[in-house]
Parts: structure tokens; C-alpha cells; sequence
């Protein structure tokens, strides 16, 4: 990919611009760079983020039910201009294993070895191309909660004790209004404290959730506290966004405004405008209102979520907790931003406790630990800059490929063998014989308007 001269002067370009862009007005954030941990960077590094998930290849209900489960590792240069930054092919496979065998801490580090010691080469001596020659530093590892905690070596449960990584909020606490600046954040000593004990411990007793140390602790400009960031699709758009909408819906039908068949019939009924036909969610079928449970993907329910308003335009007003909605989506309208102005983090900080507030008025049983995620987003978003370069949304659309070659080729003899050598196969393809990022006219998207 970095063979292109014609791609390499365009990150260089992206780089200078959005520097100029900050000095001439200091409040503008693009990247991790503008962030609280940007101090870390040198100017002319090239950031490598790193992306880890659980996917289930043949079952489409899910990788928990999957018996083919793959841990998938990639990674993207976030300094990609934007119009590059959703193509899939600017996406590279680093690693796949079985995710059974990551369960064990041994073939853990075996897995992530080489993985490590490639990026600290990377980082120490960079690459020389045509000439030039390349550094790289490390910025983020973006997963979902789960794989966010497993790579940092925090408890996986997140309905009792300490779930948060960031401060040490206990479970009891995320329904009380307390503020977020007298709860005690994670620090690097105290952390690094922590895992000594717990390493020097012969039981292994987890402490305030760190159950050991991250597998990744040797890779060089990583930490648990500074370098694992939340993600707006999970927390939000997969999480509190569709929480609220189901609830808003069954508050409906409690009140009789609205009943379960005639809100699968406004759905299916609403005409969608061209820009949101190919996101159009599927009808809430009522048992999946029963079940507190959306079926679509994550663009689908961003869509529905935006558009809830207009669908139910009569019964909005009649609900007494519209006020949840209402406040939720100034907050993910803020989130979404990009750019994003550091003067908004104020603004940003007050919604997210004003959501906390009504939340507790109004749905106090639907508090999760995803609710006190969000009141994070102000503090994210100071540290690592815009949280759009940080969630997994075009990460997961990877895993498409992956999963249609599983299916195509029937081949289960070794999949991670088979799925990179093919998947290398394609790259070779598309960077080497096609020479598409040497022209001018390379296509970034086409879309029929």
C-alpha cells in the first residue's frame, strides 16, 4: 500500500493541512494528535491503530453460538486522508487465531509475540520506500468493551464490582448521581501497582478489576489506562440508542398511545429518502419488542434512531420521557462531530449529566454500565481527539470477507491459514496488479443518487 508515491504524498499532505488547520485555530481537534496523549507523537510518525474482535464465521445469530470462533487483529494509519478512511481494502489483517485458545495467558502471548515485536522494529527503525524512509508510532487498540478489557487485563464482567476501566467506579455507584471529577481515575503507577501485587500473588486475586497483566504490555507506547479508548458504536449506537428506543416504544403501549402491531406497520409503511434507503431497518417485529432486542445492524439502528422522531411524529409528544431522547441525541450529535471543537466538551460534559439525571427520573432500571460509559465521552474525547477515529464501525465491515470465504470455500480444515492466504491473495490484487492509487481517477465510493 505504501508503495504508491501518490498515496504517500497524500497522508503527507492530510498531515501538514490539519496541522496548519490547528495552528490557525487551536480549539479544532482532528486526530489523537490534538488530544491530551498527541504529546506523545512526533510530528512526522505515521499512527498505526490496532482493532481486535470475536467473530463467528458460519453462525449468523452471533459468535457466542458459533463453534467457528476467530479472534481477528487489523490495523489502519489513521493519518489515511478522510475519503480513503471507509474503504475496506485500506483496512490490513495483522493476526487470526482461534479464540479458544486466547483464553489461555501462555498461548496468549505466544499469539501476540510476534505481533509485538514487529511494531517495536516498526516503531524503532521505521521502513525505507522509494527513497523515503518511514517512522510509525503506536496509538490506540479499538475493540468493544469486551475485547477492550481482555486486552488490557481487566475483569470481563461488567455487572458487579469495578467495570469501568478508566476510573474505579463500583457497580453499586452508576445510580447515584455522583460526580465524575470525585470519582478516582486509573492512573499508570497505580495500575502498574496493582498488576505487581497481583502477579506476586500466588492465587491471583483480581484487584479493583485488573485481573493480571495486558498481553500486549510490552509493545512500546501502550498502556491499559492511556491507550484503550471507548467506542461510540458500541456504548451508544448498539447500546443506550436502542435501549431508549424500545423503551420509549413499550412506555407507548403502556399508556395505550400505540400499539405493538401498529408500530411494525409504521415502520414498514415509512418511505425512506435516498441517502437512507440503504440503511433502512427492518420492521421491530413484536417479540423482539418483548425481548428488549433490535435486530439490524448498527447503521440500520443509527438510521431508525435519527428518523424515530419522524416515524412516531403523534406519539412523541405524548410520552413523558421524551426527554430521554431528546437529550441522548444532542449528546450523539456532539460525539459524531468532526471536526470536533474542544470548546464543546463543556457543552458535552453538561448533556452527559443531564442524561445521567433524567435517566434516573425516568428509566432508573435501565441504568447499565454502558449509561456511565457515555458520561466518559467528555474526558475520551480530550484525551484522544474525535471519537469517530476511534470507534470499530468500518472495522466490523471487514469481517464480511472473512465470513463469505468461510462460506464459499467450506473449508475447515485450517481456517486462519486459509482465511490469510487468501485474504493476501486479494491485497496483492488490488495493490500490486491493478495500480488503481496511481491514477488520478481512483474511485473512492460509487453510489446511485
Amino acid at each position: 500500500m505504501l508503495k504508491s508515491q501518490r498515496l504517500l504524498l497524500e497522508i503527507s499532505e492530510n498531515i501538514q493541512q490539519q496541522r496548519i488547520s490547528v495552528e490557525n485555530d487551536s480549539y479544532l481537534m482532528f486526530s489523537i494528535r490534538d488530544g491530551h496523549y498527541g504529546n506523545r507523537f512526533d510530528e512526522d510518525s505515521l499512527l498505526i491503530q490496532l482493532y481486535l474482535d470475536d467473530i463467528g464465521l458460519t453462525n449468523p445469530l452471533g459468535a457466542k453460538r458459533d463453534k467457528h470462533k476467530m479472534t481477528m487483529v487489523y490495523f489502519s494509519l489513521e493519518d489515511v486522508p478522510d475519503k480513503y478512511r471507509s474503504k475496506l481494502d485500506f483496512i490490513q489483517l495483522v493476526a487470526v487465531c482461534e479464540s479458544k485458545h486466547l483464553k489461555n495467558d501462555v498461548k496468549a502471548q505466544r499469539f501476540f509475540a510476534p505481533i509485538i515485536e514487529n511494531l517495536n522494529k516498526l516503531q524503532l527503525h521505521g521502513i525505507s520506500i522509494h527513497g523515503v524512509h518511514l517512522t510509525f508510532s503506536f496509538s490506540t487498540v479499538v475493540a468493544d468493551n469486551l475485547a477492550s478489557h481482555f486486552v488490557g487485563g481487566f475483569q470481563s464482567c461488567f455487572n458487579g464490582g469495578h467495570f469501568c476501566r478508566r476510573c474505579y467506579i463500583t457497580y453499586s455507584e452508576k445510580n447515584l448521581m455522583i460526580s465524575l471529577s470525585k470519582i478516582q481515575t486509573r492512573l499508570i503507577i497505580d495500575h502498574d501497582d496493582l498488576v505487581d501485587k497481583i502477579i506476586n500473588d500466588p492465587n491471583r486475586v483480581p484487584l479493583k478489576a485488573v485481573i493480571g497483566p495486558s498481553p500486549l504490555r510490552e509493545l512500546i507506547g501502550f498502556h491499559p489506562t492511556t491507550s484503550l479508548p471507548r467506542d461510540l458504536m458500541h456504548d451508544l449506537i448498539e447500546g443506550i440508542c436502542s435501549m431508549i428506543i424500545i423503551s420509549l416504544l413499550k412506555q407507548a403501549s403502556a399508556l395505550r398511545i400505540i400499539t405493538y402491531i401498529r408500530m411494525q406497520e409504521r415502520m414498514e409503511q415509512f418511505q425512506y429518502g435516498k441517502f437512507d434507503s440503504s440503511n433502512q431497518p427492518p420492521p421491530l417485529l413484536v417479540k423482539h419488542l418483548q425481548n428488549n432486542h433490535m435486530v439490524a445492524t448498527a447503521a440500520q439502528k443509527l438510521c431508525f434512531f435519527k428518523r424515530f422522531p419522524i416515524i412516531f411524529n403523534d406519539v412523541v409528544d405524548l410520552l413523558p420521557s421524551f426527554i430521554v431522547y431528546k437529550v441522548l441525541r444532542e449528546i450523539l450529535d456532539l460525539i459524531l462531530s468532526y471536526p470536533f471543537r474542544k470548546k464543546w466538551l463543556h457543552v458535552l460534559g453538561e448533556l452527559c449529566d443531564t442524561f445521567h439525571e433524567t435517566m434516573l427520573s425516568h428509566f432508573p432500571d435501565k441504568i447499565t454500565p454502558k449509561a456511565h460509559f457515555i458520561r466518559e465521552y467528555k474526558y475520551m474525547i480530550n484525551d484522544f481527539g474525535p471519537a469517530v477515529k476511534q470507534w470499530c464501525f468500518r472495522y466490523e465491515a471487514n469481517h464480511s470477507y472473512f465470513k463469505k470465504i468461510t462460506a464459499r470455500t467450506n473449508n475447515f480444515k485450517n481456517i486462519p491459514k486459509m482465511l490469510v492466504t487468501r485474504y493476501h491473495l486479494k491485497q496483492c490484487l488490488t495493490f500490486g496488479h491493478l495500480s488503481q492509487l496511481q491514477s488520478s481517477q481512483y474511485s473512492v465510493g460509487m453510489k446511485k443518487v
